[in-house]
């Protein structure tokens, strides 16, 4: 059921006409966006490189550093999370975290690991934790409750806020995408008369301009994603 509601707002679905501005445009900013990291190497590896700099950076502000292999687990996730959204936004292909099966389940996951790596350094911190501190012992049930709801949401939030976010993206390109079509068919069928030419580039522009900034939505949801983790780090155990 749930494929069935979001599919027809899959690239993949599209006609050959109404898709062919987005396959376009998707083009001219790949070639934008190589020209920015022209090296002697390829653009995979400097994507990599930033990518594994930029998600190790989110560690100094947290205790994620103190926690072994935990840096090399998000740094990776980081860079998973950006390939995919990345080759999410390619004309014609399945964009995976758009969808239930990834986001709220990885999220889980990795706030779960957290949870009972805290419990297994020390079972008393860790549920020490839930109550806050000085508080009366009148409210203790009342408060833990409220913690364990509050701690509990954390995963659902995390990992609908990249489905949501990644949705809402690829909502406004398939909605867009068939006034634009018209544009550029017009613009391109009845270029002999001069000032249609001006559609053909507004089309192009608006749609490159558009892919850019779901390619730059992409790559935040992702930091945002590995950043949120970082910081659930501060609620581990010592």
């Amino acid at each position: 059921m749930l494929f069935d509601l979001l599919s027809g707002f899959d690239s993949y679905n599209m006609g050959s006409w109404s898709s062919f501005p987005l396959r376009l445009s998707f083009l001219f900013v790949l070639i934008l966006v190589s020209t920015l990291f022209y090296s002697t190497s390829s653009l995979l590896d400097e994507i990599y490189a930033k990518g594994a700099a930029v998600s190790w950076s989110v560690f100094k502000t947290s205790n994620g550093m103190n926690l072994s292999g935990f840096p090399l687990v998000v740094s990776s996730l980081f860079i998973f999370l950006m390939s995919v959204n990345m080759m999410g936004l390619v004309p014609f292909s399945f964009s995976v975290t758009s969808h239930l099966s990834l986001g709220p389940n990885l999220a889980f996951l990795m706030w779960g690991s957290l949870w009972v790596s805290g419990h297994r350094v020390s079972p008393n911190q860790n549920l020490t934790s839930l109550v806050p501190s000085f508080a009366p012992m009148f409210l203790v049930p009342f408060l833990l409750l409220v913690e364990i709801v509050t701690i509990s949401s954390r995963p659902i939030t995390l990992g609908f806020r990249l489905m949501i976010n990644i949705i809402a993206g690829h909502l406004i390109l398939s909605m867009g995408t068939n006034v634009n079509s018209l544009i550029f068919l017009k613009g391109v069928l009845l270029n002999l008369s001069g000032p249609f030419y001006g559609a053909v580039y507004f089309s192009l522009f608006a749609w490159m301009g558009l892919m850019a900034a779901e390619l730059a939505v992409g790559l935040i949801q992702a930091f945002i994603f590995c950043s949120l983790l970082s910081l659930y780090t501060n609620d581990h155990a010592n």
